[in-house]
């Protein structure tokens, strides 16, 4: 039994509850411990995540516009390309035939090249006979002193291909037949082949366009020819082409159509081949040749693009405000500027200013923004 200081007798069921007392209060304490530490643990994640988050690089100025955020403006040049088909109505093929009778004792001619005015592709009887392409066939020996539409035509020709200066006499003159046969002579043709004072229609090789493609040879060397024998049939020749189908949306402005991206073709406003040469430079493209021997005209296609290309400021969309149709309104420099909107591609639009465009563009103005 265990006495207390002031005389007290302490039972012995009391020592053994106090005991029990001192043996739950360490074992509470034992418990406690982990928990506090998975709290703090806790609190530490807690911790890391919001600065993980503080840490956090913000958005890309595309990704998250605000007032502030401005856009650098650039340049470039635009032609409104656009992809079109193109009809293409072509007309009776056309033939060479030979304007002298003997043995063809030579031959340049090959199917799928052409027959170019002022040289020379047939002798006949050893005598180089002159490719000329006229509006109007020469069907006569012109003197000195004659007149008509074949005169005219053979003067244009002579003054075209640089050997005389006045396409259109009235009559044939010494100068002109001194022209032709300045040609001649270049040709291959003898000067002692050559009358002094006309132009034979048995040296002439008549084409129906400046430049002819051959799709056949009508004789090889060694063959005899008669006068109007076949010796060349030509492509079927293009009289008329047009863009066909309008697109929509285009830019305003003159265009033109280009083939095989080197042949330029001029057309009206609706998108008509309008010239002459035009045509016959359309024939003569490659791409139209070789379709042309397919049988496959009806897939050509061709790019239409504005003659003179636009100079063409590019800003995003969303720095604009559309006030009326292609009318437009941004902050550019810090200020109101108007702005025309010529198209819009891959996610950019491309506007034009009046005067100087600014260096940068507000990308998100207020929707009320007006410019006067």
């Amino acid at each position: 039994m265990l006495v207390q200081p002031d005389g007290h007798e302490i039972g012995a069921g009391s020592a053994m509850q106090s005991k029990r007392q001192t043996a739950t209060g360490t074992s509470a304490g034992r418990v406690a411990t982990p928990v506090v530490v998975l709290l703090g643990a806790i609190l530490v994640a807690i911790g890391l995540g919001a600065g993980i988050l503080l840490a956090w690089d913000p958005p890309p100025p595309l990704l998250a516009l605000d007032s502030g955020a401005t856009f650098q403006v650039t340049q470039e040049s635009f032609d409104d390309s656009r992809t079109v088909p193109i009809s293409v109505t072509v007309g009776d093929a056309q033939v060479a035939t030979s304007p002298s009778a003997g043995r063809v004792t030579a031959s340049s001619c090959k199917p799928g090249e052409g027959l170019s005015s002022g040289a020379s592709t047939f002798s006949v009887n050893g005598v180089p006979l002159v490719n000329l392409a006229t509006t109007t066939p020469m069907w006569r020996d012109i003197a000195i002193g004659d007149s008509g539409d074949d005169v005219k035509a053979i003067a244009a020709e002579l003054t075209r291909l640089g050997f005389a200066n006045d396409d259109a006499p009235q009559i044939m003159d010494r100068a002109t037949v001194a022209a032709w046969r300045a040609l001649a002579v270049k040709a291959g043709v003898p000067a002692k082949s050559l009358p002094a004072n006309s132009v034979p229609q048995g040296l002439v090789v008549w084409l129906p366009s400046t430049s002819s493609t051959v799709e056949s040879c009508g004789v090889q060397v060694g063959q005899a020819v008669s006068v109007g024998q076949t010796v060349a049939t030509f492509d079927a020749p293009v009289v008329a082409a047009s863009v066909a189908g309008q697109p929509t949306q285009l830019a305003l402005g003159p265009r033109m159509l280009v083939i095989d991206d080197q042949t330029t073709l001029a057309v009206d406003a609706g998108g008509a081949i309008s010239d002459r040469a035009s045509l016959v430079a359309l024939a003569a493209s490659p791409t139209v040749h070789s379709l042309q021997a397919l049988g496959q005209l009806d897939s050509l296609t061709g790019r239409y693009v504005l003659s003179t290309p636009l100079e063409v400021s590019v800003v995003p969309p969303t720095a604009i405000v559309v006030t009326n149709g292609s009318a437009g309104c941004v902050v550019g420099d810090g200020v109101p500027r108007a702005v025309t909107v010529v198209s819009s591609q891959l996610g950019q639009s491309l506007v034009q200013f009046t005067g100087v465009a600014p260096a940068v563009v507000a990308m998100n103005p207020p929707e009320t923004l007006t410019c006067r």
